[in-house]
């Protein structure tokens, strides 16, 4: 194990650093507790996937303060929509929450969080977007967040 932890050392680094908006201090800790959780045993490998990304699984699973700043392009038609946020909680095949801001949101900080719970033949995504600025906004924001959950089902069952 110390063996495939080390010939992987520096792509483990990389991957921590970009889940942690390339803070090198903080994606060190959240490297070595990554490691430590694998090399005590809260982490095991069962062989199930490649050992690396197991591995990047262990480092995204490990509890860090709030990290990673995202921003995301948006592409409808002929305009371009900035997105920006900071991810809140990150747990692994769980859950994932986020803030979200853009000319949408009027550039107001507002929250998404994307439940994921697995049922017979797959998986319950349940997405919920708070704190948006009004009616209008909110009613935008559902019609493209089930236009991307569309998408997405469409990807994933063909």
């Amino acid at each position: 194990m110390r063996e495939q932890l080390a010939a992987l050392h520096e792509a483990s680094f990389g991957w921590a650093l970009a889940c942690c908006g390339r803070d090198r201090e903080l994606a060190a800790d959240v490297l070595q507790d990554a490691y430590f959780k694998v090399l005590d045993g809260r982490a095991k490998y069962a062989g199930s996937s490649a050992f690396k990304t197991w591995l990047f699984g262990a480092l995204n699973s490990v509890e860090t303060p709030i990290y990673m700043f995202n921003i995301l392009d948006m592409i409808y038609g002929d305009h371009t929509y900035p997105h920006y946020g900071r991810y809140l909680q990150v747990e692994a095949n769980r859950l994932l929450e986020f803030t979200w801001v853009s000319q949408g949101t009027l550039g107001k900080e507002s929250i998404v969080r994307v439940d994921f719970e697995a049922v017979a033949g797959g998986t319950r995504v349940t997405l919920t977007h708070r704190g948006l600025p009004d009616e209008k906004t909110r009613s935008e924001h559902e019609a493209g967040w089930t236009e991307i959950l569309q998408w997405l089902e469409e990807r994933i069952d063909s």
